[in-house]
């Protein structure tokens, strides 16, 4: 699995790779070999796999080969690598273990949230762009159809399930922020000490107490998005 795919989360500086099909005596071999290549290492594993082609296979694809740099490309990409860390980091912060590290980490998840909203756009303009290099490819119908099916699971299914999991890794954080605000707001009628809150006013705590709720609302529906980007990346 391509190292982009470990930290969960994707991208494109797409090289126009290869529009032309083989040609010559032994293309049907080519196409064959590159065929049996995506089916056995690409659609037979679980999840993506990004398997870097050997010399021996670049040669027995012939000019097939550069097919291959329209899927890799997308997840070599480094500002979609910076993409993935930054859907981890999310992840992670969504779910605070207590009301001290909510205040703590404040300032750390409101700079998450505000990079995850830039997100949306570079991630659609590079998923754009591989499909259209795709879409620019000169195949034969069988070696198309396989393809294809590589492309949606090694690029269409991860860049739609990260974009999907967008708006709730940012109402997550938001979430934590609005928590966050309030207690420093009501600074003088709560105590914090370790695990301990001590709230001194009854509407106080009755407010804290849905917040709370909210937080914990948000952050299983995170869980839940992380859990999705895991079966797509993972196959399980």
């Amino acid at each position: 699995m391509h190292r982009f795919f470990r930290v969960a989360f994707l991208g494109v500086a797409l090289i126009a790779a290869g529009t032309l099909a083989s040609c010559g005596d032994n293309e049907p071999a080519e196409r064959k070999a590159f065929i049996a290549f995506l089916q056995t290492n690409v659609l037979d594993k679980p999840g993506v796999h990004l398997p870097k082609l050997t010399d021996a296979d670049s040669k027995s694809f012939g000019g097939y080969a550069s097919h291959y740099t329209v899927i890799t490309n997308f997840a070599a990409d480094p500002e979609m690598i910076a993409i993935g860390k930054q859907m981890a980091q999310a992840l992670q912060a969504g779910a605070p273990r207590s009301l001290r590290e909510v205040l703590d980490r404040q300032h750390d998840v409101q700079t998450i949230r505000d990079t995850l909203a830039q997100l949306r756009d570079p991630l659609d303009q590079k998923f754009a762009a591989a499909e259209a290099a795709r879409d620019a490819l000169t195949q034969p119908p069988d070696l198309k159809a396989v393809f294809a099916a590589a492309f949606d699971r090694d690029v269409g299914d991860p860049a739609r399930t990260f974009r999907g999991a967008l708006p709730t890794a940012e109402a997550a954080l938001e979430s934590i922020l609005t928590l966050a605000a309030y207690l420093r707001e009501h600074s003088n009628a709560v105590t914090i000490s370790g695990a301990d809150i001590k709230v001194n006013d009854k509407k106080v705590m009755a407010e804290i107490n849905g917040l709370l709720q909210g937080m914990n609302a948000k952050g299983r529906q995170l869980q839940d998005a992380q859990r999705r980007v895991r079966i797509v990346l993972t196959g399980s």
